[in-house]
């Protein structure tokens, strides 16, 4: 365990804190009972906690690991104090209450459910712990995360705040930051980004222990009795446990889950939250006087809606279901407006200063004009809609056997043009994935298609609208859902990456899927559905290209060269020379240059890798957010890809050095930097020249030297050429060879001096003894070496100092 680790224990136990006040809670009958909901408002709570730590924090600049560990430290003995006050005036707080677990585990223990049942829930738990695992051995190889995800966690500790900062990619300050403010939360505790991973895991955790509860929901229902613990009791119990273990198959099996619980995307945070959500709305449907279900309810959906603004058309169906119970069957006005209270201060809570910084920035509380206008459609039409309908549920029908999905995507693209539009219209389709059919498998972080879930989807709610009088609540609910999607495909463009967001959707579908096929199927077609949904998300698994988990290389390369191995492998090697020669520069201020879709989160790891512990920041941004540029110090050098050339421009940074897709530009004082390295012929390896180094051994009569510099200048190398008895050598010849040519010395037993005038950015330069030595042994040393750097139009820089590492070729 390392020493980091150490560092999230306050935050856990505060998580652990909320559960035991929340079970306190249940003991004394003011929240249900069951573990599960006490789960759920453990979440909430913790999550309200979090955002309110940062959010106050951030006004204060203090969002740094002592404020955190000094924050969360106090908040767990607080709430953890008050559950023992709670547990002791019940008199649980004693051994007693350790003996009663004890005996709850050791009953639970001794149950015997079916073998179906033992089987789907450890295949269910087993694939949790192994995506845990991965979560946290590997960090996230996602684009958008390396693009904005993460970058903007960086920010934020740099600055000590959320606050919005100028950036070229508008993503990372305008998008709902909730999961970021638990990942900033852990790095600064944590001192890495080890744990990141965790909270899209732990979400999906989260959303299984929400869709069983649902799912027994739903059961008491059906059965319309008055409690789900009346089905899980008794001669039902098997019947309960056959649907809650079903469900938790379901949602782990998702292949999109399985691939997404291992990023630090937000889709499945956002599915938890929506989840949370749905649990209190149905029971606040049940009980709409219970306020503890009302508060836990709207900061539900706060949380939602600060993760990702899909939220709004996740819930909105619900919202408006709940909106209809007020006025249809809930007589008492005062009840109506104290729950509209209660949502409007819990949104409000959690979001305002997420909007208040939007609105300063852009305009608006949602975010720049710019992202509005490229997601959401140009018109709302029923043929839009219906094309959109038709080009989302395609991004699930990928079944891994081409001719099936040959089969399926030419009964879409007929079925396609009733709509009147065509496949790629512009109106309704993102500008930069145009639409096409894929027949061949594919899995990546963001694209994993679920055929097996979708027709499970599809076969329940056909079998409850053949029984709709008998099943009409279980239809309600499923309507809600479909409602929320076609809502979505109203409002948003069709993209290729969509089918992530599909994710919400059949995490809450499950429950409903599980009810009616445990009840209206045999046993044994139950089991090979499972089987089958369990093969096919394991083989999504390792098809994953963004996450190759039979690469068993990838797990001994560098963090953040397995950040970008699997998509972007080729940018690794000139983004670390880069960080090489700016720690050679010993820059303090870097400026970025970047496009909106540039991975910025690896630079980040290997500068500080390098030792830079400076200042990085966004320059030249042309977008809204250029009023919050940092007003005071000029950047030392400017790492860009789309290279600026105006004049202002170079005449501030006049000198640049190109690597690939990559141009570096220098400010006049940090362009004086040089690297002079000799190359180890044991080693393999090339490493930087010290002052130290005043004899060298020739190496098969050659020693090879290179140098990198921003600039063109003058080389100067001194020194006297030995044989191993350290006599000067005479009556021999000195091959110097450069990449412009090469020219010979004679050795007269005098030193040398060299002049070479070097471009940039760097060079090669062998000394080779030409004839063998006298001796007959062949060795030669170089003695009393001295090198020195003159730019052009510059001091010359002497033996100049190496940077805090040393760089390897």
């Amino acid at each position: 365990m390392s020493a980091g680790f150490f560092g999230l224990i306050p935050l856990l136990f505060s998580w652990l804190a909320c559960f035991w006040l929340s079970r306190e809670l249940a003991a004394r009958r003011i929240i249900h009972p069951d573990w599960r909901l006490s789960w759920l408002i453990a979440c909430v709570a913790w999550g309200t906690l979090l955002t309110l730590v940062v959010e106050a924090a951030s006004q204060f600049r203090a969002l740094n690991a002592p404020t955190m560990l000094g924050t969360w430290t106090f908040l767990s003995l607080l709430l953890g104090g008050f559950a023992a006050r709670l547990a002791a005036q019940r008199g649980k707080l004693a051994a007693s209450a350790v003996k009663e677990f004890f005996k709850w585990f050791k009953l639970s223990a001794q149950a015997q459910p079916p073998l179906d049942v033992k089987l789907m829930s450890w295949f269910a738990g087993l694939l949790i712990l192994l995506l845990g695992f991965i979560a946290f051995t590997l960090p996230t190889t996602n684009w958008d995360s390396l693009t904005y995800h993460l970058p903007r966690v960086l920010h934020w500790i740099q600055q000590g705040s959320v606050e919005h900062f100028a950036t070229n990619n508008t993503r990372q300050i305008e998008f709902a930051p909730w999961s970021g403010f638990v990942i900033t939360t852990l790095h600064l505790l944590q001192g890495s980004d080890q744990a990141a991973n965790l909270v899209q895991w732990f979400a999906m955790l989260t959303s299984v222990v929400g869709a069983t509860f649902i799912a027994q929901h739903l059961l008491a229902l059906r059965s319309r009795t008055e409690s789900p613990d009346n089905i899980a009791d008794g001669a039902g119990g098997h019947f309960c446990a056959r649907v809650n273990s079903f469900t938790a198959l379901l949602v782990v099996t998702l292949p999109i889950g399985a691939v997404e619980a291992i990023t630090t995307q937000t889709d499945y945070v956002t599915t938890a939250w929506l989840v949370c959500f749905t649990v209190f709305a149905l029971l606040l449907a049940k009980e709409p006087a219970n306020l503890s279900h009302a508060i836990v309810a709207s900061l539900s959906l706060a949380l939602g809606v600060l993760t990702k603004a899909t939220m709004y058309s996740y819930a909105l169906p619900i919202v408006l279901g709940l909106t209809w119970l007020a006025f249809a069957r809930w007589t008492a006005s005062r009840l109506r407006w104290r729950l509209a209270g209660i949502f409007v201060l819990g949104f409000l809570l959690l979001n305002v200063g997420h909007l208040v910084r939007n609105y300063h920035c852009f305009g608006s509380p949602l975010g720049s004009p710019h992202i509005l206008a490229l997601e959401r459609n140009q018109h709302i039409s029923f043929g839009g809609t219906f094309s959109n309908v038709i080009r989302n549920l395609l991004l699930q029908t990928n079944t891994g056997v081409a001719p099936v999905t040959r089969v399926i995507n030419a009964f879409a693209e007929s079925l396609h043009r009733a709509t009147g539009h065509d496949l790629n219209d512009p109106d309704t389709t993102y500008a930069e994935a145009p639409f096409a059919f894929r027949d061949q498998f594919l899995v990546t972080d963001s694209y994993a298609s679920a055929p097996i879930h979708l027709l499970l989807v599809a076969v329940a709610v056909i079998l409850l609208f053949v029984r709709a009088r008998k099943h009409g609540w279980l239809l309600a609910y499923g309507a809600l859902f479909v409602a929320s999607f076609v809502l979505f495909c109203a409002l948003l463009r069709w993209q290729h990456w969509h089918g992530r967001i599909h994710l919400a959707y059949f995490v809450l579908l499950t429950p409903l899927v599980a009810v009616v096929f445990v009840k209206y199927s045999p046993r044994w077609l139950v089991a090979l559905i499972s089987v089958v949904a369990a093969g096919f998300v394991v083989l999504s698994m390792v098809h994953n290209r963004s996450r190759p988990l039979l690469d068993l290389k990838l797990a001994a390369l560098p963090r953040e060269r397995q950040c970008l191995q699997p998509l972007a492998g080729h940018l690794h090697e000139p983004l670390a020379q880069i960080c090489d020669d700016l720690a050679a520069a010993h820059c303090e201020r870097i400026g970025l240059k970047l496009g909106f879709d540039d991975a910025e989160y690896p630079l980040w790891l290997m500068l500080r890798r390098h030792g830079f512990n400076g200042w990085i920041e966004h320059v030249r941004v042309e977008n809204e957010s250029r009023s919050l540029s940092v007003p005071g110090g000029r950047p030392d050098a400017v790492i860009s890809i789309a290279a600026p050339q105006s004049p202002p421009f170079t005449i501030e940074f006049p000198h640049q050095t190109d690597y690939g897709l990559f141009t570096v530009f220098w400010s006049e004082p940090a362009s004086q930097w040089t690297q002079f390295m000799r190359f180890d012929f044991e080693r393999a390896q090339s490493r930087l020249m010290t002052s130290a180094d005043t004899e060298l051994l020739f190496s098969h009569r050659l020693i090879t030297f290179y140098h990198r510099a921003a600039r063109g200048g003058t080389l100067k190398l001194t020194g006297s050429v030995t044989d191993s008895s350290d006599v000067v050598v005479r009556h021999n010849l000195l091959r110097v060879t450069t990449n412009d040519g090469e020219a010979t010395l004679a050795l007269d037993g005098h030193p040398v001096s060299i002049e070479l005038s070097i471009p940039p950015p760097e060079s090669a330069i062998k000394l080779a003894v030409l004839e063998p030595g006298a001796s007959g042994d062949g060795i030669f040393k170089l003695r009393d070496f001295h090198w020195s750097w003159e730019t052009d139009s510059a001091n010359p820089v002497t033996n100049f100092p190496p940077p805090p590492t040393r760089a390897t070729k």
